[in-house]
């Protein structure tokens, strides 16, 4: 019955429109299911953005590292333009075009931009910017804050989004066709993305809750607390004289392993780690495995040194760039080319080149030596496999064979000498 009340508050906080007297009734509704999950279970902190990033980006140091490799090496990869001439893709360099993507706003490069958006997006599960348009050509973009920015919604199917609110000091709307929205699918929300985070929500809470714990048990002689029983009764304020005097002179990692003196008659009685205690410290790599995962990479990328899906550090890159990082950019070509470089040349596209990254540039030529040994394939079935188109040359659908192999009958070898189960137990 409990955990039905705590899901129909958080459903109730969730459904209430952001006014200022529906925002007093979530408030109240929130309140009370953080009551009743301090008194029945754990506590874990809002999906909001500014509770995501304090909570989680700014406080979780495995969360932190996991969001920012992503946003540093996909903001990284080198850009090019080319435009479509029937179906064939000529490289494009227009300067006008080129000024606007060098630098979306005169506050930071292309690079800086797709980073910030980037992290936006893996933080929040949206990323929104403002575009400004000069005859009808866009000129500049830049980010608008997500947790300042709401949806209005229409009845009209055609226009279900009416504009955007952006709230600073004021409310200021802004049309549609002014706002950038690039985010992630919520299956319970058709207006805002759903944050990764959300996902690794217990996780991150878990991890923050480890490093307290072993933060507080550093900071008391790095130890956890005993028992001091002494001989003769105490009244209450000497306990509390006790105890402070005890915190300034003792407590603290910098006086850690310092004698206690006392000319009191008292017992000390210490408190040990249990083994249930010491494994929950091994919760800390399990947390670092499960945000990873939640974001697709591998756990030895940030630091897990216990744990690998990869067999070596090559592969957990190569497999960061190929499962997260190139579907990440794919999303952000099409929105760049969509509301920006259509805005000059519909026919004109962005490509991130993907073949310039290294570890992509290191596989692919791993490829090409396994198919150069592969002489059973014909020149056109190498091509395809490396994503080349078909060559109508006839002598490209023909298989070659080494020179230097021949058949045996024709070698002049006396079969019996070759190695063979009977020959080899002589």
């Amino acid at each position: 019955m409990l955990p039905i009340l705590q899901r129909a508050l958080r459903t109730a906080v969730d459904n209430l429109q952001l006014s200022s007297k529906s925002a007093m009734v979530a408030n109240y509704f929130e309140a009370g299911r953080a009551f009743m999950t301090e008194i029945y279970g754990p506590i874990y902190f809002g999906t909001d953005y500014v509770d995501l990033v304090k909570n989680g980006y700014k406080r979780n140091p495995d969360l932190y590292a996991t969001i920012n490799l992503i946003a540093r090496s996909a903001s990284s990869v080198n850009w090019y333009l080319v435009e479509d001439r029937n179906g064939e893709h000529i490289p494009y360099n227009d300067p006008q075009i080129m000024k606007v993507l060098n630098h979306p706003n005169p506050a930071m490069s292309f690079t800086q931009w797709a980073r910030i958006a980037i992290t936006d997006y893996l933080i929040a599960g949206n990323s929104f910017n403002y575009k400004i348009d000069v005859d009808n050509r866009t000129r500049e973009w830049t980010r608008l804050r997500p947790d300042y920015m709401a949806v209005n919604t229409s009845t009209n199917l055609l226009q279900p989004i009416k504009s955007y609110r952006y709230t600073f000091g004021t409310n200021n709307e802004l049309p549609v066709e002014s706002v950038i929205h690039w985010k992630t699918f919520d299956p319970v929300n058709e207006w805002y993305g759903m944050s990764p985070i959300e996902a690794a929500l217990r996780s991150v809470a878990m991890g923050n809750s480890a490093i307290d714990w072993n933060t507080a048990t550093l900071q008391n002689m790095g130890r956890f607390s005993g028992i001091m029983k002494f001989k003769d009764n105490l009244t209450q304020e000497q306990i509390d004289n006790i105890r402070r005097q005890y915190d300034e002179r003792y407590a603290g990692a910098e006086k850690a392993g310092q004698p206690i003196i006392t000319t009191r008659d008292f017992d000390w009685m210490e408190t040990s780690m249990t083994m249930k205690d010491a494994d929950w410290f091994n919760g800390l790599n399990l947390t670092k495995q499960q945000i990873a995962s939640v974001y697709g990479i591998d756990s030895g990328l940030i630091g897990d040194k216990t744990a690998s899906t990869y067999n070596n550090q090559e592969q957990a890159v190569l497999r960061m760039y190929y499962d997260v990082i190139m579907p990440i950019l794919t999303e952000l070509e099409g929105i760049i080319n969509n509301r920006i470089i259509a805005t000059w040349n519909e026919n004109v596209k962005l490509k991130f080149d993907f073949e310039s990254i290294d570890a992509i540039k290191r596989d692919q030529a791993a490829a090409y030596t396994r198919l150069q040994n592969a002489w059973w394939l014909t020149p056109n079935e190498r091509r395809a496999e490396l994503g080349y188109e078909a060559l109508p040359d006839p002598s490209m659908d023909t298989v070659y064979i080494a020179a230097g192999n021949i058949p045996i009958n024709e070698a002049n070898i006396d079969v019996n000498v070759l190695p063979s189960p009977d020959n080899m137990a002589e």
